[in-house]
């Protein structure tokens, strides 16, 4: 645990300076390309829900880098322990699962997390680390943006040497649920690490967005009522588990703050926790004036327990070991919050009703 905790706060420098977090280089530029292909936005207006390539650009424009340094802090404290960093440092190839990728930010956050350990030494290798990504989402332009900022996130890389290689595995346009489907049939059989970042209020509470977007959708989630989809959705992550590395796996569950009771309820596990943070951002938004921002919001990280290291049918969910012991726990500002299911009826219903 002690170790966890040196690590974890001591990759926070990698990010944060003078107090605040901030975006590297390689996100910076690669923002910076990126945005030459969108249309200049006028307001932030859909930024939050990018399914075209306006609201994709205002995506990338106005909430494309607080979300990576949310994901990194979130990153640094999850997978700051030695199992991780040894693994990192072994294996050849890490494939991640990016459910309802949007344009690509988790995982793009986690290349440029991986690059921040493999050049201030926490992972040694004497070989290039691999990175294919599978990316799952309701809108074809995500997945197109997705594989294109990919493909110039790959040009950037090479300014850096042969420190690290990504890739494209494989793309899902489907709603969630029929995912595992599309994992059945695909050639990338196991996944590493899964991301379900800001997410879970358009499954849980628009999930039947599937329905107009995806002709004959079969998904459970789509066709159910709002205050029954948690459970549809933690039946899927629970089986998705079939698919996890049983050797290795982490998952990382982010949202924003307000909608912080969805992540316990929709989780198979009742052992798992949400984490409610803050963090102080540098502001790289045009319609913000002040230097910083404190931005709250909260996650979870876990990993699928199988029992003598084969895959069973129903892996479960457990906490990440760094995580158990809040005592011990690394995170600035973190707290381990416990929620009662009585608070899907204001997070998820409720919410439903008013819009």
């Amino acid at each position: 645990m002690k170790n966890d905790t040196i690590n974890a706060e001591s990759l926070f420098s990698i990010w944060k300076k003078n107090g605040a977090w901030d975006i590297s280089y390689l996100i910076s530029e690669l923002r910076s390309r990126i945005l030459k292909k969108y249309p200049v936005p006028d307001s932030s207006e859909n930024a939050q829900n990018p399914s075209d390539p306006d609201s994709i650009g205002k995506n990338i424009v106005y909430l494309f880098p607080s979300h990576i340094m949310k994901i990194q802090k979130a990153l640094c404290t999850t997978m700051a322990d030695k199992e991780s960093l040894d693994y990192f440092s072994q294996i050849g190839n890490i494939t991640v699962l990016d459910l309802a990728c949007g344009p690509g930010t988790a995982s793009f956050a986690f290349v440029d997390f991986i690059l921040g350990l493999l050049r201030n030494a926490y992972i040694k290798r004497a070989s290039p680390l691999q990175i294919t990504i599978i990316f799952q989402d309701l809108e074809v332009n995500c997945l197109q943006a997705a594989e294109y900022h990919t493909n110039v996130l790959r040009n950037i890389l090479s300014q850096y040497g042969n420190w690290l290689r990504i890739s494209v595995g494989d793309t899902f346009r489907c709603s969630i649920s029929e995912t595992i489907n599309l994992m059945n049939n695909s050639h990338i059989q196991t996944f590493d690490l899964m991301f379900l970042a800001n997410a879970l209020d358009p499954i849980l509470i628009h999930g039947h967005k599937a329905l107009e977007l995806i002709p004959d959708c079969q998904d459970p989630i789509a066709h159910a009522r709002p205050c029954d989809r948690p459970a549809l959705l933690g039946n899927f992550l629970n089986n998705l588990g079939k698919y996890a590395n049983p050797y290795y796996s982490r998952d990382l569950l982010l949202q924003e703050n307000r909608y912080a009771p969805l992540i316990p309820i929709c989780l198979p596990s009742q052992e798992l926790k949400v984490i409610r943070t803050s963090m102080t951002q540098k502001t790289i938004r045009p319609d913000y004036s002040s230097e910083t921002m404190i931005v709250p919001f909260a996650y979870c990280g876990y990993k699928y327990s199988f029992s003598n290291k084969a895959i069973s049918n129903y892996p479960i969910p457990q906490p990440l070991a760094c995580l158990e012991n809040f005592a011990n726990c690394f995170g600035e500002n973190d707290y381990y919050e416990s929620i009662p299911e009585l608070l899907l009826l204001d997070a998820v219903c409720r919410r439903f009703a008013v819009g």
